[in-house]
């Protein structure tokens, strides 16, 4: 039965979706609703999420703006999403509301070696841009695990951090600028492009991790750092959490900062042995993964140093990688654990 509520949320629905359909080019807007609900949520599990009027593959600036003008003239809620790679419910749709993917958005505008920073738009993917910017000796250093296919735009809605940040720190230190449309539909841009900005409240730390409530961005200036040195893994077996415990304790007070410090426990491993048999629960309760990439010979010393530690902390066995095919592959254990706790499905009680 239609209710005078729905009745008035379908018109607004509607009267929103002509809009949209007159002001953007054709095939922008999407109302299938099929499709629409296959956009309308992230990976997090158990958020709810509603079902939205539209959903509108934005490609530039403009475009963004447009959306969110007739939204607010309609007062209809905007939710704005990227891969959808999230795990908090932030790309939710709520009743009624537009979608507003940047997955189109996806352009590097400019590399800067000199100055060592890269303008790009939100859709481009994490590993896409490490690719990038490699190629001219840099690296951007935050690294979710979903980093083949989180897009930067979500990882400044979410502030990712990644293996890398027990080192490097999380997105927020390398965002240097933000263009950005406004729950008013104006464009504007905050922070600098220089060395040093010191004047004025820092928006650009407010924006990065404000899961959108803040506004939409459309283009992202980053930090860039010197491209490390290969880095070496060091793994190590653990026969309780306890043990582990200590080797993190032993090597922090060792002085030594690993690019990485990682852990996964026994339900975490048989999680990723009952799905890739990768034989890891019999070596152990716990796994410690550690990287190090300084520059050699210092890198070989200090991974040596936390082979040592681990030992000494109770490890029941622990290595380092001898090159760097072996050091990806002690790491990838660590990068299959959500994929591999996701395949149990959710916990029914």
């Amino acid at each position: 039965m239609t209710t005078p509520v729905n009745a008035a949320r379908s018109a607004t629905g509607n009267a929103v979706i002509g809009d949209l359909q007159a002001a953007l080019p054709e095939g922008r807007v999407i109302i299938d609703p099929d499709v629409a609900r296959s956009l309308s949520r992230d990976q997090a599990a158990g958020a709810p999420a509603g079902e939205p009027a539209a959903v509108v593959r934005a490609r530039s600036t403009e475009e963004v703006r447009r959306v969110v003008e007739i939204c607010l003239r309609h007062r209809a809620p905007v939710v704005a999403r990227g891969a959808g790679t999230g795990l908090s419910g932030g790309a939710n749709a709520i009743d009624g509301c537009v979608v507003l993917s940047l997955e189109g958005m996806s352009e590097i505008l400019s590399i800067n070696p000199l100055e060592r920073l890269a303008v790009i738009q939100p859709g481009v993917v994490n590993d896409d841009l490490r690719a990038a910017v490699a190629e001219h000796g840099l690296w951007y250093p935050p690294d979710p695990a979903s980093s083949p296919w989180s897009t930067l735009g979500g990882n400044v809605a979410t502030n990712a951090g990644g293996v890398c940040c027990v080192k490097y720190g999380v997105t927020r230190e390398y965002v240097l600028e933000l263009e950005m449309v406004t729950g008013s539909a104006e464009v504007v841009r905050i922070g600098r492009r220089t060395a040093k900005g010191v004047a004025g409240y820092d928006l650009v730390g407010l924006l990065v991790g404000s899961e959108g409530t803040l506004g939409i961005v459309t283009e992202i200036t980053v930090r860039l750092r010197s491209l490390p040195s290969a880095p070496i893994t060091v793994a190590g077996f653990f026969p309780s959490l306890v043990t582990a415990g200590a080797a993190v304790r032993a090597v922090g007070a060792a002085g030594i900062t690993p690019s990485a410090l990682e852990l996964m426990d026994r339900f975490c491993l048989q999680a990723v042995d009952d799905w890739k048999r990768m034989g890891l629960t019999a070596a152990g309760e716990v796994l410690l993964l550690a990287r190090v990439d300084d520059a050699e010979p210092t890198g070989t010393t200090l991974a040596d140093a936390i082979v040592e530690l681990f030992r000494d902390s109770g490890a029941s066995w622990a290595e380092r990688s001898s090159d760097l095919d072996e050091a990806d592959a002690l790491f990838a254990a660590r990068r299959l654990a959500y994929p591999a706790l996701e395949r149990l499905g959710p916990v029914i009680t």
